[in-house]
């Protein structure tokens, strides 16, 4: 009998891509795929689909075709290249993030190339500068910054939440 034609496709068209994108490996040319990363096998049986989002950066995937004359062939590997996520981080200018307001505080990213500033999820700035000044913020009001680095890869920093604290009334 001959061997199975073996083909595995993936859903990125170049394998390059971010730490913890969900990718989706297709294969082909079988009745049963034991799909596999390096020489270890991650899912076998008779789905020809295969979908992980724990690839790192160099590793292989190919899949073992057997098909209904238990004869098996495999695939060639596709080499994965996994970028990594930003270390997105975010600092105030108040240290115990506990003021009046009006204060003027100014938060400081860093771990990236582009910073998207937000307060409670909704953008207030966004491009190269890694500082945001605000003197508007009201009490519990959470500031955090989606950042982006030059693979294009982003992360999102902890939340700083603020206690603001209403002047009295005059």
């Amino acid at each position: 009998n001959p061997l199975p034609t073996p083909t595995l496709t993936s859903s990125d068209p170049d394998n390059v891509f971010c730490a913890g994108t969900s990718l989706t490996f297709t294969a082909g040319g079988g009745l049963t795929y034991n799909f596999r990363i390096g020489s270890t096998s991650v899912q076998n049986g008779s789905s020809a689909i295969y979908t992980t989002t724990s690839l790192t950066n160099g590793q292989v995937v190919s899949v073992i075709v057997t098909d209904g004359n238990g004869c098996s062939s495999i695939s060639p590997g596709i080499t994965n290249t996994v970028n990594p996520l930003p270390a997105a981080s975010i600092s105030s200018s108040d240290p115990d993030n506990s003021f009046c307001a009006g204060t003027s505080v100014t938060f400081t990213a860093s771990g990236g190339s582009a910073f998207n500033f937000r307060v409670g999820g909704i953008s207030v700035q966004n491009g190269i500068n890694p500082t945001y000044t605000t003197s508007s913020l009201t009490n519990g009001q959470v500031v955090d910054v989606v950042v982006t680095n030059s693979n294009n890869c982003v992360a999102v920093s902890p939340g700083i939440t603020n206690n603001v604290v209403a002047l009295p009334n005059a």
